[in-house]
């Protein structure tokens, strides 16, 4: 993203990858992090996490409340991690004149509607990502020096006979289900 100390961010996307950015945001030095989430558990679980500025884009004045938090601005740099077409649109709305919006995401659609008209007018910079290209050895990183709190993510657990029904509650979001951990039967 090309992310400098003190730049404001935005996440669009509260599951483990949106919250991983947000931890790396933090430790990077962002002046300003305002997370954002439309599914209401895993914007209850960001609260209750300790996100300080967690927005719901279906609330009304959104984009003016957001503006109102970056002094009339929006943010210099928006992740997009949400992997819908709205939540790619956000990123472009939150972004400021002359920001960035890194597409993290991964949509179910193979083509999505971009708002090239919002981006033109606003000189964005567009950033593709590609969210295991070498970022796990420093998550990991961050994790064994205590700065990524992994334990925060697990939301449950289940014994691997219900891999399947775990795998299924996290695609479809389950209302509290961020991740879960997998356990197996000691022998």
């Amino acid at each position: 993203s090309n992310f400098k100390m003190g730049q404001s961010a935005v996440v669009i996307g509260c599951g483990t990858i949106g919250l991983g950015i947000a931890a790396c945001l933090l430790h990077a030095g962002v002046s300003r992090l305002i997370l954002v989430e439309r599914h209401p558990a895993r914007l209850s679980r960001a609260r209750a996490l300790g996100w300080a500025e967690v927005l719901d884009p279906g609330m009304p004045g959104f984009l003016e409340i957001l503006k109102d938090l970056t002094d009339g601005h929006g943010v210099e740099v928006a992740f997009e991690a949400g992997g819908t077409p709205e939540s790619f649109r956000c990123a472009f709305e939150c972004a400021a004149v002359g920001g960035s919006v890194v597409l993290v995401g991964i949509c179910e659609l193979d083509d999505i509607p971009l708002p090239m008209h919002i981006a033109r007018r606003k000189e964005l910079v567009i950033y593709l990502s590609r969210r295991d290209n070498r970022e796990y050895p420093v998550v990991l990183d961050l994790a064994k020096r205590g700065i990524f709190d992994m334990d925060s993510l697990i939301s449950g657990t289940e014994p691997i006979d219900r891999v399947q029904e775990a795998f299924v509650a996290a695609h479809e979001k389950h209302a509290g289900v961020l991740k879960t951990m997998l356990t197996f039967a000691e022998n």
